[in-house]
């Protein structure tokens, strides 16, 4: 679970800015990180906008839906990709260091692709805030 702070009120959606993570409390370089500048901000939908404060602290939470998805664009996918022109390239009769090419150049290319649809793909992920236990 990550935490979030309410930046902003607008109907039945809130924008929530994402707190560092617990990382960063051990790390020795906190004071000095320049990821901790870096506000990262998420418009969610929510169920009881009455419920909800601008600068309230709250607990964000990703769908397991959503992760399972993630998980297969970051990682089954590509696999595919690059098994798969892996050896179609081969049967097509290219050599072993041509195959390793042509198929490092798809999963590149899946990446680029991957990335080009991003906004597409955030359409889909599914972030639900609820109350932080202690505030």
């Amino acid at each position: 679970m990550t935490k979030g702070k309410i930046l902003a009120l607008k109907g039945n959606k809130a924008k929530v800015e994402i707190q560092c993570g617990t990382a960063c409390s051990g790390c020795q370089q906190k004071d000095t990180c320049q990821i901790k500048k870096i506000s990262r901000s998420v418009t969610v939908p929510i169920k009881h906008p009455e419920n909800f404060t601008i600068g309230q602290s709250v607990d964000l939470q990703i769908s397991t839906r959503s992760k399972v998805w993630g998980l297969f664009l970051a990682y089954i996918a590509p696999l595919v990709v690059l098994l798969g022109t892996l050896i179609m390239s081969l049967l097509l009769g290219y050599s072993e260091n041509g195959s390793a090419l042509v198929a490092l150049s798809a999963v590149g290319g899946y990446y680029v692709l991957l990335r080009l649809m991003n906004t597409e793909i955030a359409k889909h992920i599914i972030i639900s805030i609820e109350q932080n236990s202690v505030d």
